[in-house]
């Protein structure tokens, strides 16, 4: 009895001790699965934490470099200006950046304001990307070894150019006088005096010595379609070098690790060179009365602040682009490609961009591209002005208005000094400034002195005279084919230099001067040019300016000419002398009839304000109608070759940040590169007589000003 029930005591015994060993498996499983599950959440909250982090991080680097994109490009322009040097700490760099980290706003996901307005003080702020960025001194720094917050992108910053870190990453760099590098790392200079280097030169495809201030380079790859992407167009580019550094470095936050990024930031200087631009409201495609345009040839791209296209429109072999707004008319196809009135709604862009064959933009506002900014040179009416003053003590060496009004860039300055009456204003009394021996030279024209009348005695070698109009208009004619050989009588220099001309009147002078008003009255004088069909002595082109209105009534640049040497154009070329003409308002031709008109080149306006659309082919004739729409004939087309710009030209600005990667396995203090955290590293203008050998046409509407530049023959509209 007690043998049984030893038995089934050890039974009991060892059937419990099975029971232990199971529950121990069970619960080393579900501890193993609790730590596993731990150990996910915690790798998952990490992962969160830093996928945090990094949009964090990209928003105050979108931020901040946004808004150095709308702070850079005034910072460069107040260089220019008068006086900038007694303004200097305000345009320095160091300035600058702190000035776009206020802009930005990027140092918290809420700001304190508005904690503070909601009543929120007690909240916790879980943001690990929360932080003051500061002053600009505790995360901006040049790249490489070099000190401050740039690197000047000029060829005297040999430190930079040969760090292996980013060789080849970075663009070619300017030649610029030692004094203009050293102020390019302290302040964004741009200037005339920045040139292509012949020894740094991997872009530029043409002879540096031949072209030196503007060159043919790629277009960026930015989805605003000037021209496209990569595609050569006529710029000069000014460029800085900056790393921006976040995180632990810049905020003290033991949770935020290091992020160093380094960065260009550009400033493509550009001439106005497509077949028809414009800063104002533009309609393309159609005349004001509403009728389409008839026997127009467009080779190239159409730029404009609000373009409007008619319906049907089509560039053959060009983008259409619009800084504040673009209206497409049913049916207007860019290289073949029919564009949507909605093409940048929201879906439509990217289907566009997913299915399209290349990287060429159709249609494109500035808007699309985030970091970039265009900044059209645009003075309006000042830019046929002379100031009363030059500007002085700037910390460019190319002031302002010699940069953007094309009254001071011109060589030579003819002036009207004295008139007959204050009812009757021809002149009677001329300054001719013209460049001789490298000085500013002055020969004074003066009725009854050595100014003969054209019946008189050398009447008919003097390049200026006065007349009547058939229209009753007074004015005073240019000779233009006199002007060499007069010049040449003078001991000036030749046409090299001598090859720009402003025509403009003093009224502090004779105070029966009246000031040009816009438009023109009656009783004002007016410019007639005449013998203007050749231009092929002035081998560098020629332009001219006026704030007075202006006449064509001989054929203009009609003589082609050999192309320069290094011009890189294409064999079989006809190639004119490039010439530019700018003046508020054009007539062409001063009889009664009207004639037929025929352009070649390019067209603009220096017209502002979006109210009243600029009609760029809507011409006026000297009896003041407009020319009939069907008796117009246009080849317009892209400047190809800075052989091909007159001495005067429009300029735009192309402003443009990007990140560059340097080669990896440097250090921070060698401008080694820190990836962010889960992240791998890796012209001419003017009129050709038509049928009946005569020139006559009118210009458009009453815009704020025109000019144009180009090669070959034609004319442009206000």
């Amino acid at each position: 009895m007690k043998t049984q029930q030893r038995i089934a005591r050890r039974r009991r015994l060892q059937a419990g001790y099975a029971s232990m060993a199971l529950v121990a498996i069970v619960g080393m499983v579900t501890l193993f699965g609790m730590l596993f599950t731990y150990r996910s959440g915690v790798t998952a909250h990490d992962s969160e934490k830093r996928s945090q982090i990094r949009v964090d991080y990209t928003e105050k680097e979108d931020a901040l470099l946004r808004a150095l994109i709308a702070i850079v490009p005034n910072k460069a322009i107040d260089t220019m200006r008068n006086d900038s040097r007694n303004r200097e700490t305000s345009l320095r760099w160091e300035t600058i950046f702190n000035e776009a980290i206020q802009v930005a706003n990027a140092e918290a996901a809420v700001s304190a304001n508005l904690v503070e307005g909601l009543g929120l003080e007690d909240v916790v702020i879980a943001n690990p990307g929360d932080g003051s960025l500061g002053q600009a001194a505790g995360f901006v720094r040049a790249l490489g070894t070099g000190a401050g917050f740039v690197s000047s992108g000029t060829s005297g910053n040999s430190d930079l150019l040969f760090d292996p870190h980013f060789q080849d990453r970075l663009p070619d760099p300017l030649e610029a006088p030692a004094g203009v590098a050293t102020d390019d790392g302290l302040y964004p200079v741009v200037t005339n005096q920045k040139t292509f280097s012949s020894i740094w030169n991997t872009q530029g495809d043409l002879s540096v010595a031949q072209h030196p201030l503007f060159n043919r380079i790629p277009y960026p790859n930015v989805q605003f379609g000037y021209m496209a992407p990569g595609s050569p167009f006529i710029a000069k580019r000014n460029w800085w070098a900056f790393s921006l550094t976040f995180g632990r470095q810049a905020q003290g936050n033991a949770i935020a690790p290091t992020v160093r990024k380094n960065y260009v930031l550009s400033i493509y200087e550009f001439p106005s060179q497509l077949p028809i631009s414009a800063e104002t409201y533009m309609s393309v495609g159609r005349h004001e009365n509403g009728t389409s345009w008839t026997n127009i040839s467009i080779d190239g791209s159409v730029s404009a602040g609000i373009l409007e296209t008619d319906a049907f429109f089509s560039l053959p072999n060009g983008t259409f682009t619009g800084r504040r707004g673009l209206n497409l008319g049913s049916g207007t196809s860019s290289r073949g490609e029919t564009l949507r009135s909605d093409f940048d709604q929201l879906g439509v862009r990217e289907s566009l961009y997913a299915h399209r064959a290349s990287d060429t933009y159709g249609a494109s506002l500035s808007a699309n591209s985030g970091r970039v900014a265009f900044v059209p040179i645009n003075r309006g009416l000042d830019f046929y002005k002379l100031p009363a003053a030059p500007e002085a003590n700037t910390i460019s060496p190319t002031p302002w208005d010699r940069y953007s009004t094309g009254a001071i860039q011109c060589a030579m300055r003819v002036v009207v000094t004295e008139v007959e009456s204050v009812d009757d204003q021809r002149p009677t009394r001329l300054d001719i400034h013209f460049k001789k021996g490298g000085t500013d030279s002055v020969f004074v024209l003066e009725r009854g002195v050595n100014w003969p009348y054209p019946t008189e005695t050398g009447g008919d070698v003097v390049p200026f005279q006065t007349r009547h109009l058939e229209n009753g208009r007074k004015g005073l004619d240019f000779f233009i084919d006199r002007f060499a050989n007069w010049l040449a009588a003078q001991g000036a220099s030749p046409l090299e230099v001598n090859n720009s001309v402003v025509l403009t009147l003093d009224p502090t002078r004779d105070p029966d001067i009246k000031e040009p008003e816009f438009p023109t009255v009656e009783t004002e004088a007016v410019v007639v040019l005449q013998g203007c069909s050749d231009f092929t002595a002035f081998n560098r082109g020629f332009s001219l300016v006026t704030n007075m209105r202006l006449y064509f009534i001989d054929d203009f640049n009609i003589v082609p000419a050999a192309p320069p040497a290094g011009a890189g154009l294409p064999a079989g070329t006809v190639f004119y002398p490039p010439v530019s003409i700018f003046a508020p308002e054009k007539r062409y031709g001063t009889t009664l009839k009207t004639r037929p008109v025929e352009l070649s080149g390019q067209v603009g306006t220096l017209a502002e304000g979006d109210y009243l659309a600029f009609h760029p082919l809507d011409l006026r004739a000297g009896t003041y109608e407009t020319v009939d729409n069907s008796r117009i004939f246009a080849d317009l087309r892209q400047i190809r070759s800075p052989a091909e710009l007159p001495p005067v030209t429009l300029r735009n600005w192309l402003v443009m940040v990007e990140e560059i990667h340097p080669i990896q396995g440097g250090n921070s203090d060698g401008g080694g590169y820190t990836p962010p955290p889960d992240s791998t590293s890796g012209s001419g203008d003017g009129t050709t007589s038509s049928g009946s050998g005569t020139s006559g046409s009118g210009d458009g509407t009453t815009s704020s000003g025109s000019g144009s530049s180009g090669s070959g023959s034609g004319t442009t509209s206000p």
